[in-house]
């Protein structure tokens, strides 16, 4: 089974289909990381993960929701109301049963520190937005993240406590193809 989920994201690598899902073995994958992540880390440590859409975010809550009642989850994204946000992001009690974890986009990148983050979960995929000058309209579509923007994602943990990130996507890939800093968004 394992096999077969590293066959499905080295395929995903190399044939993203603009990023309108994310498969259902790279979701159960993640489900199978969190599942073990929270039996070993202490129990008030948060768990933040990142994907760039908010039907990606979705697909990872939904997967998350359905595996553990233990699990206490928020998802952080621009559509949400910033008041809910700021309240997904104070810290569970140590004494709280339940694992704290939240789903990001890049609204948590940087610039906020959330207290206790001992995971960071990274799909390594970010949502780029270019104007299309045919078409005269903005064309969304998702990417490979840039190294600038996964150390930026890094950098969430490790401010509070000490913290482990698990980035999915094998080492090589993360370091030959993967580009060192995003495309800027306006070149001359």
């Amino acid at each position: 089974a394992l096999t077969h989920i590293i066959e499905t994201i080295q395929w995903e690598l190399t044939n993203m289909d603009g990023g309108k899902a994310l498969s259902y073995q790279l979701l159960i994958f993640v489900r199978a990381l969190v599942k073990r992540l929270d039996e070993i880390e202490k129990p008030f440590s948060v768990f933040l993960i990142f994907a760039p859409t908010y039907r990606h975010l979705e697909q990872i809550y939904n997967i998350l929701i359905s595996s553990s009642p233990r699990y206490d989850i928020d998802v952080l994204h621009s559509a949400i109301d910033i008041e809910d946000c700021l309240k997904s992001m104070e810290c569970s009690s140590k004494m709280s049963a339940k694992r704290k974890i939240l789903i990001a986009s890049a609204i948590a990148d940087s610039s906020i520190t959330i207290a206790n983050v001992g995971v960071v979960i990274d799909t390594c995929r970010s949502l780029e937005v270019n104007w299309d000058i045919d078409k005269l309209r903005y064309n969304a579509q998702t990417v490979w993240s840039s190294h600038a923007i996964c150390d930026q994602r890094k950098g969430r943990t490790g401010r509070t406590c000490a913290g482990e990130v698990y980035r999915l996507v094998p080492y090589g890939f993360y370091t030959t193809q993967m580009m060192p800093f995003e495309k800027p968004k306006l070149e001359l």
